[in-house]
């Protein structure tokens, strides 16, 4: 059998009889000290920027022959990459030193996605007979 606690009235203004503890109340904030200095207005400080790049290629993406054109070039020099060696080889058979150097290549327009998840094999020639 349960037993049903009665109604909290506005009368009541704590919960110490139903629940055994009393509500803590929110703490106000001591009022200021007329002598303690306020801080005034934060200080403007001047910005500096400095970018580095570095770009790292494992081969010629132009190794098939295709000419890049100048903004594909400065496209590819602006792209953020990340530092991480983790090669891998687009369809046009160039070994790219992570996947985001290869979808920055998409992203600036060449014509490539992911082949495998690894480095290009070398080209090999046929034996001849």
């Amino acid at each position: 059998m349960s037993y049903r606690h009665k109604r909290q009235i506005e009368e009541e203004n704590d919960l110490d009889d139903r629940y055994g503890w009393t509500w803590n109340k929110p703490r106000r904030l001591p009022p200021r000290r007329p002598n303690f200095p306020t801080p005034g207005p934060l200080p403007v400080r001047q910005s500096t920027t400095t970018t580095t790049t570095t770009t790292t290629t494992t081969a010629n993406p132009n190794a098939n022959g295709n000419q890049v054109s100048a903004g594909v070039s400065e496209c590819r020099r602006i792209c953020p990459v990340t530092s991480e060696y983790n090669p891998v080889c687009g369809t046009n058979g160039v070994t790219y030193d992570n996947p985001s150097r290869l979808f920055c290549d998409q992203s600036c327009g060449v014509s490539v996605s992911l082949l495998r998840s690894s480095r290009c094999p070398a080209a090999t020639l046929a034996p001849t007979a």
